[in-house]
């Protein structure tokens, strides 16, 4: 069995595509301390395991559900091809879970699991600060006004202030309808992870009826401990890290693919490693365009004589924007088009070139040319403006109010070190940083610390490293993993670049690391070969690792003619989608799900 975290900062709102998850009722499902699975979403089986809302006190009774969802194997549970657990994202099993098994499989038979932490999408109790949508869009809306963090002191101080009212009324609506919002920290999801581990392992004796000898109560030893089979993605890869690094004798296999560097996301300032590349793969955009030709490439001009013809021409448009916002009506209601919004969408695409590019170009073309329609049917689609916008996660809750990107700050900010006592010249400067680190996506990635600016809640649990792991024991006995970790980059990121796998790998030795020639955000999510689908085959069966860097070619590639074009309904590729501040990437800043169509 293969637990994956399907996506980044806690998210389990990745696009579902051909899957209504409002036809199941959670509710349905009465939470239990062991592992009991009901059929649900036709193929699928769902459990709701109860753990302690408090894994540092005993005495606190008080507990939460985790929605577990897993695609089943060809066989039993009881099979012994069967491994053990990880992750995050019952959504994004309907995008993901089929490919994840076909790459690993190795005639394995693996079962997919996936879940959503504590505190998010259909585990309860629920992260969520508004009781009706009307408040949320209110908020939303306002932000929207205020423009971008990268706009002046009277900007941020306008944004702390709504910042500020937010997390109030986060803190009242935490206090009425569940506490949750300081015990949703990284480290407490991964303390659920061994308890999904040692249950989905008790399920599985049952099933298999060889357990007389536990059964009797003998204590398991090192060996007998299950552990964890895992593929994490984007902050897949802090929670995968962080388990691999508190746990260690509970760790069977760990990939970590698009990483995080665990260090900045834990402690300092924050988030300041995440943007090393992301002007890199900029610039190769308007290269690729200018290599395509116009008939590939539609911004390319007729009188180009260079990429950077092309982007001159863009940027004179941002500039413009920046200027003076462009005002036009977006079905009968009045729309600002901001130099801000432009950046924030070429920032998304970044995450996918191969399906992302061509369709920029067209509507940056269109846009310049005069029709900006299409873009503001972008911004409008990512839920930046929602009372346009038919995009409400209510199949979440069965509701009609949808989680907002408290989803995210509940982790981030109870993570990372508090900056609650920074001033609005501390954030001016860290906002510039930023800036400087990435123009076309500095402005937006600012506001993903800022959302901890006046946050209330600390995680009752904090891990801050060290982020390492003793040598592997495949013979199991020390309390070391089974086998070396292995991590994958591509070789250009837009947000968790090669650099922080780098850094990461040095804490776990004998660790393997592929890297994909290709850019976007993680390797699995950019079309890999049968070069990384071997690799990650014999891991999962053999636990080895390349004994050197190991590179491979993708199958796709930007600017590729119909490449990619087949997985688009599964891999939605492109924009942001599920997303209400125009600041920050509502649940997940790391791993955006994705939305664009031609």
């Amino acid at each position: 069995m293969l637990i994956a975290l399907l996506g980044a900062i806690l998210t389990v709102s990745t696009t579902v595509a051909a899957t209504d998850t409002s036809s199941f009722n959670w509710t349905s499902i009465t939470p239990t301390t062991d592992l009991q699975y009901h059929d649900c979403y036709d193929e699928y089986r769902c459990a709701r395991l109860e753990v302690p809302l408090n894994w540092l006190d005993e005495v606190d009774n008080r507990t939460a559900a985790i929605a577990i969802m897993k695609l089943p194997a060809t066989v039993p549970d009881h099979d012994a091809s069967f491994g053990g657990p990880g992750g995050s994202g019952v959504k994004s099993m309907f995008t993901m879970a089929h490919q994840l098994r076909t790459m690993i499989d190795n005639n394995r038979h693996y079962e997919i699991v996936s879940y959503d932490p504590r505190g998010i999408g259909f585990s309860t109790p629920r992260s969520q600060c508004f009781q009706s949508a009307l408040a949320r869009d209110a908020m939303t809306l306002q932000l929207r006004g205020a423009g971008g963090l990268n706009q002046g002191i009277n900007a941020l101080r306008y944004n702390h202030a709504i910042m500020d009212s937010y997390a109030e009324i986060c803190q009242e609506s935490d206090e009425a309808y569940g506490e949750i919002m300081g015990y949703a920290g990284t480290a407490s999801v991964a303390r659920d992870m061994v308890a999904m581990v040692d249950k989905i392992d008790e399920l599985r004796i049952k099933a298999s009826k060889r357990s007389e000898i536990r059964e009797r109560g003998k204590k398991k030893t090192k060996s007998d401990l299950p552990r964890l089979q895992y593929i994490g993605f984007s902050y897949g890869t802090v929670l995968g890290n962080y388990f691999a690094s508190m746990f260690p004798g509970r760790v069977g296999r760990v990939v970590l693919d698009g990483v995080s560097n665990a260090y900045d996301y834990s402690t300092g300032p924050g988030w300041t490693t995440c943007l090393a590349d992301t002007d890199k793969i900029y610039d190769r955009f308007f290269e690729g365009c200018y290599s395509a030709g116009s008939l590939i490439c539609v911004l390319r001009g007729v009188n180009d004589t260079s990429p950077s013809d092309i982007k001159t021409r863009v940027e004179s448009y941002i500039a413009r924007l920046d200027k003076s916002p462009l005002a036009l009506q977006y079905e009968n209601t009045p729309f600002i088009l901001s130099g801000n919004d432009i950046r924030m969408i070429i920032g998304a695409v970044l995450y996918n070139p191969v399906t992302g590019f061509p369709v920029l170009a067209s509507r940056l073309a269109q846009a310049i040319a005069g029709n900006a329609t299409p873009l503001v049917t972008t911004l409008v689609k990512v839920g930046s403006f929602p009372s346009l916008s038919d995009d409400y996660d209510a199949s979440t809750a069965n509701d009609t109010i949808g989680q907002g990107h408290e989803a995210g700050l509940v982790v981030l900010c109870g993570d990372g070190d508090d900056v609650t006592s920074k001033d609005l010249a501390w954030w001016k400067s860290y906002v510039g940083q930023q800036v400087s680190r990435s123009n076309v996506f500095g402005p937006y990635w600012s506001g993903i610390r800022f959302g901890c600016s006046s946050w209330r809640f600390r995680a009752n649990w904090r891990f801050r490293g060290p982020f390492s792991t003793p040598a592997a024991d495949k013979a199991g006995i020390a309390d070391a993993p089974a086998a070396p970790l292995l991590l994958m980059s591509n070789r250009l990121d837009p947000v968790t670049p090669l650099s922080a796998a780098r850094a990461m790998a040095a804490g776990h030795p004998g660790s393997g690391l592929v890297i994909q020639e290709t850019m976007g955000h993680t390797v699995v999510g950019m079309y890999p070969s049968s070069c990384v689908n071997k690799i990650l085959a014999d891991y999962f069966e053999l636990g080895t690792v390349p004994s050197k860097v190991t590179y491979c070619q993708p199958r796709c590639k930007p600017w590729d003619l119909g490449c990619g074009t087949s997985t688009t309904t599964k891999r939605n590729a492109g924009f942001p989608t599920n997303e209400r501040a125009p600041f920050m990437m509502r649940k997940s800043p790391l791993g955006i799900s994705t939305l664009l169509e031609a």
